[in-house]
């Protein structure tokens, strides 16, 4: 998955199972840093992504702690 792909469906607003698996391995490892490893993603691109999927439903999915 790279980032053309996320604009795409972000802006037509279409998701495919892929999005949904890969929000469900951030919640199931409790953090986006450990799921960005397993799925071989980097940290900053996992996390826009669900900044664009939390922006897609209009509600925020993961409480962030810094």
């Amino acid at each position: 998955m790279h980032y053309a792909y996320l604009c795409t469906w972000a802006e037509r607003g279409i998701m495919d199972t892929k999005v949904l698996v890969n929000f469900l391995r951030v919640a199931e490892l409790v953090g986006i840093k450990s799921a960005a490893t397993e799925l071989g993603l980097s940290q900053l691109f996992l996390s826009r992504w669900l900044a664009l999927l939390e922006r897609e439903i209009g509600t925020p999915l993961l409480t962030r702690r810094r």
